[in-house]
């Protein structure tokens, strides 16, 4: 459907090459460590839970919104698209070579933006280093609806449920962003503070053996903690 959607502008899906696959293999090893900067707050981990269109397993695939990666369509036989889908873009755009793109699903508006996109770039060079990570990627790659398949679902890795979660995650693999000095030691040390500071370990767990009534209750409390604190 989303291809015959957007035929009349040229786009088609792109299968990635094997280099796209390193990247995605990288983001991929990297995934459930990223979650100390993409998602920052309590809140974060209410949107990340099964069957609402956002990602609870280390997976990708493409146009499929259940992975937390996706490959969405490439607009492989297009030139200067901003023009052909907005009508008030007056100016040409000269785009570069590349016209496929990836998309990471996992954060969300709480990141620490700076410290994410150093990570997704230190997980994409470790993808294009490392000749595991195309292993990897073809290991996760998922089709279809995920939660309807408990063989899928075995085998792959959750994203952590809470602050607290992630902050145990980013101190035991550390290493990934301190290699050659890019992440000091004091910033993660810092981030490690303000995650475990948040307390959250067993949110979603008290959370699901509230009553309905109660349950939206606590989880309104929690969202509205965050959204004043920003």
């Amino acid at each position: 459907m989303c291809t015959s959607r957007f035929a009349a502008t040229g786009a088609v899906p792109c299968a990635p090459t094997a280099r796209s696959r390193q990247v995605v293999g990288g983001l991929c090893h990297y995934a459930d460590s990223l979650t100390a900067f993409g998602n920052t707050v309590s809140s974060a981990y209410l949107r990340l839970v099964p069957n609402q269109e956002a990602p609870t397993r280390i997976c990708w695939s493409d146009l499929n919104r259940n992975a937390m990666i996706r490959v969405p369509l490439g607009w492989a036989e297009v030139g200067d698209l901003s023009q052909k889908v907005n009508s008030q873009q007056h100016h040409a755009y000269e785009a570069g070579s590349s016209i496929q793109t990836v998309e990471l699903r996992s954060p969300d508006g709480s990141a620490f933006a700076h410290l994410l996109l150093a990570g997704i770039a230190m997980a994409a060079e470790w993808g294009m280093a490392h000749e595991e990570s195309l292993q990897l990627a073809n290991k996760l790659y998922v089709q279809g609806n995920i939660f309807r398949d408990e063989t899928i679902l075995s085998r792959l890795q959750c994203l952590p449920r809470s602050c607290v979660e992630s902050a145990r995650i980013l101190c035991q693999k550390r290493e990934l962003f301190e290699r050659e000095g890019v992440f000091p030691a004091s910033v993660i040390e810092y981030v490690n503070k303000l995650l475990r500071a948040e307390d959250d370990d067993d949110m979603n767990r008290k959370l699901i053996d509230l009553p309905a009534d109660e349950r939206l209750h606590e989880t309104r409390k929690i969202m509205h903690k965050d959204l004043h604190r920003h």
